[in-house]
């Protein structure tokens, strides 16, 4: 695994590009981690995007609002070479074009990739937070898509 720069310019327009099509105008990017990762162990790397932006407390996975602000979002992408061509999916996509008042939003923190169930692919773990709670999300690539095959945490 090696991390990447977060203001790579390809990265921050496909999460401008994903943000817009997903109804957000004017998308502010805040890219919190990149990381370029062989998720399946073929030689081919996977590339994960972690982008937050949360008005609360500057948007860290530590400091949640319970309210969401118009463009607010949390993201992991996933980057992938599927035959000629890239294809991007995602493992979370909680975008806010519109605020809402007390919806309580989660942040995403990509945490770890390891290989968890000793399948020789790497699963991707991630911290999730909202205002009264924090929980972990094991996910697993199986039969074609990205799945939790685990989760534990505890909120009000």
């Amino acid at each position: 695994m090696s991390v990447q720069s977060a203001v790579q310019a390809v990265y921050r327009q496909e999460v401008a590009r994903w943000l817009s099509a997903h109804g957000v105008k004017n998308p502010q990017v805040s890219i919190l981690k990149i990381w370029r990762v062989d998720l399946e162990g073929d030689g081919v790397q996977e590339v994960l995007i972690n982008a937050v932006r949360q008005h609360g407390a500057g948007g860290l996975p530590e400091n949640v609002s319970p309210d969401a602000a118009a463009g607010d979002y949390s993201l992991l992408l996933v980057r992938r070479v599927v035959g000629k061509s890239v294809k991007t999916v995602s493992l979370v996509s909680e975008i806010y074009p519109k605020a809402k008042k007390f919806n309580a939003p989660s942040v995403h923190d990509l945490t770890a990739v390891l290989d968890l169930n000793g399948d020789g692919r790497l699963e991707i773990v991630v911290r999730g937070r909202y205002y009264e709670g924090d929980w972990v999300d094991v996910w697993e690539y199986h039969g074609g898509a990205w799945r939790v095959v685990l989760s534990a945490g505890c909120g009000v």
